[in-house]
């Protein structure tokens, strides 16, 4: 037998059709009454009926943010491309350790064996014609060092360049001020963000360099709040090819992680600042 509180609610339920029916104890009865609140069951009221007026008055009610206010504060997601130029001659040796090498030398000369006299007499008559040459190193401070000329990759040898442009920057929409920053675009839907990245060398320096990407993962990201947006930075390095500026760039220059502070450091918060500290290497 059902008990006839049981009755009531199933029958309250049944006249509330659309709402939820919660109970409250009445006390001595021992009953349980209905009480009907009016709250969309399904999705599709949700998704369809955003502008009903009870909807908008619950949701201004509650402080939550209408649609168009989310609209307007989507983060942006951007990748840029870090691209370098490796070092190509071996930096020169710090004194310490040049010293401790010559030191190594001599004691390896002080405790090594003399070799046998047949052995000496047979390489003697082993007589060359190009004995007489030395090997000369070529310099390794070149023309486009002397003239500073910082478009050029032959400068810096034993040093990592980095490219950057001048022009509009994706960071800054609204802004018309050109500025020296990495190349970066906007991330597009249905693409990775080191698809992005990619599109972003091409989109400003054309295709005529072959590069390649140093893995999937970013080496880095910055997070700026005017306006909400998230940077991320791929790091790849420079095989061949030429430069063609396109996209709204003016300028480029291939720089060290030193001479950045030339171009970057009346621009940047100290967040950026810091970011470039750790993600490039000298």
């Amino acid at each position: 037998m059902v008990p006839s509180g049981l009755r009531r609610l199933g029958s309250c339920a049944a006249a509330y059709r659309g709402t939820r029916v919660c109970q409250r104890y009445t006390g001595g009865s021992g009953l349980f009454s209905p009480i009907p609140i009016e709250v969309p069951h399904n999705r599709g009221l949700l998704a369809g009926s955003r502008s009903g007026p009870r909807l908008q008055s619950f949701l201004h009610s509650t402080g939550c943010p209408s649609e168009s206010s989310s609209a307007d504060q989507r983060e942006r997601l951007l990748a840029a491309c870090v691209l370098e130029r490796l070092p190509v001659v071996l930096p020169e040796l710090p004194i310490w350790e040049s010293d401790f090498q010559t030191f190594c030398f001599e004691r390896q000369q002080q405790e090594r064996k003399e070799p046998p006299d047949e052995f000496l007499d047979a390489a003697s008559s082993l007589g060359r014609e190009d004995d007489d040459l030395e090997f000369e190193p070529a310099p390794c401070i070149t023309e486009a060092d002397r003239k500073n000329d910082r478009r050029s990759l032959n400068r810096a040898l034993a040093q990592r360049l980095y490219l950057i442009v001048y022009g509009k920057s994706a960071l800054q929409p609204d802004s018309k001020q050109p500025v020296w920053h990495f190349p970066l675009v906007e991330h597009s839907a249905g693409e990775t963000i080191r698809q992005a990245a990619e599109r972003a060398l091409v989109q400003r320096l054309g295709s005529g360099m072959d590069v390649y990407f140093v893995g999937n993962a970013p080496c880095g990201h910055l997070e700026r709040s005017e306006p909400i947006s998230k940077v991320f930075f791929f790091r790849s390095q420079i095989l061949k090819g030429s430069i063609e500026l396109q996209g709204g760039i003016k300028d480029y220059a291939w720089v060290t992680k030193a001479e950045l502070a030339d171009y970057f450091d009346h621009t940047q918060s100290e967040d950026h600042k810091l970011l470039m500290q750790k993600m490039l290497s000298s």
